[in-house]
């Protein structure tokens, strides 16, 4: 496979084929790491998105350079227009002018313009800083509100792990001691094995609710086993096969900020694949740079329309969004070369 990609990648570079070249990269970085040569499929990763971003530029680039041509040429033709007009009217009305007046006028107009563009400079900079402004607030109120998501969420958690988990705990043994040291009959024994069966389903659906709002792996045990975790009690209850493959951050802790938001943003993509994606398999890689954490989530699926005004405004599309922005983070959602979607987090490290 990794000599096909090589004369693939050979043919592309020696025709300029970007598109074919991006399609090879995206290839043999998966191909690499599902081979756990992450060391190699890195770059690759890399190479991908830059060349993505820079097909994206020169298409971008090409429109910019016909607008603005086609703009000069219109400013062009307008200003040799104005100046035959000028032209003509001085010849006719004012051949007499002598040079001073003519040089007080350009100083005036000189005086002007620098005047306006003083102004305009002024104002674009104060727009700028109020701008600046605005965003890093909007920054502080994201962080705070997912904080104080997080905390209401650890509350709630522990309310019910040590209020009405214990209290229904209590409640099941403390009835099969009476229970016990009564003299029923069958039908009386049936009845209490179902009421008990029901008393240990809410038992354990509040313990699965408690674990769900603050997974006590995540906070013991760090990020790896929480997600290996997680990925297991969700996808492994379903027919969708799935690998977690990790490099460099093999019993790594990093800030609990990090940790808690790339959990959830995991919890969030993984649902939404069982959900919507109709998938048959799911490959999670979480990888460590010099500089940043990186999470790449692909399904084979049926996809989704990214420039959806229903998809961009998702609760779930959101709320991942948003835990990004709160860590100065990106996210990228990219069709697979093949089918499916490949969702890309890119979390710095501090």
């Amino acid at each position: 496979m990794l000599a096909y990609l090589d004369s693939a990648e050979a043919i592309a570079e020696t025709h300029k084929d970007k598109a074919l070249l991006w399609k090879v990269y995206w290839s043999k970085a998966k191909t690499l790491g599902k081979l756990k040569r992450f060391e190699e499929s890195y770059p690759y990763w890399v190479a991908y998105q830059t060349l993505k971003d820079s097909l994206v530029n020169s298409e971008r680039s090409a429109n910019v350079e016909e607008l603005e041509t086609k703009y000069r040429t219109a400013e062009q033709e307008k200003e040799i227009a104005d100046k035959k007009a000028s032209l003509t009217e001085a010849k006719l009305k004012v051949e007499n002018r002598t040079k001073w007046i003519i040089g007080l006028s350009s100083g005036f107009l000189i005086v002007l313009l620098l005047g306006f563009s003083l102004f305009q400079r002024n104002k674009s900079k104060a727009q700028a800083e109020k701008d600046a402004a605005i965003i890093l607030e909007r920054e502080r109120g994201l962080k705070a509100m997912i904080g104080a998501t997080e905390d209401e969420r650890k509350r709630i958690a522990k309310d019910l792990h040590d209020g009405i988990l214990q209290t229904l705990t209590g409640l099941s043994l403390r009835l099969q001691k009476q229970f016990s040291s009564l003299t029923v009959d069958e039908n009386q024994k049936e009845q209490f094995a179902s009421s008990q069966s029901m008393l240990d389903e809410s038992i354990s659906e509040v313990r699965t609710i408690s674990h769900q709002m603050m997974p006590r792996v995540l906070a013991e045990m760090g990020l790896i086993p929480a997600l290996d975790d997680m990925l297991n009690k969700s996808l492994g209850n379903t027919e969708i096969k799935y690998e977690f493959e990790h490099h460099k951050v093999e019993a790594e802790r990093f800030a609990e900020n990090i940790e808690v938001s790339l959990y959830r943003i995991s919890q969030e993509l993984i649902n939404n694949i069982i959900k919507h994606s109709e998938a048959k398999s799911v490959s999670i890689q979480l990888l460590k740079t010099k500089s940043h954490l990186v999470l790449v989530i692909e399904d084979n699926g049926k996809g989704f329309t990214f420039n959806s005004a229903e998809n961009q405004n998702g609760i779930g599309l959101m709320n991942i969004s948003s835990r990004a922005k709160a860590m100065n983070g990106e996210v990228n959602y990219q069709p697979s070369p093949q089918q499916g979607t490949v969702a890309t987090i890119r979390i710095p490290l501090p």
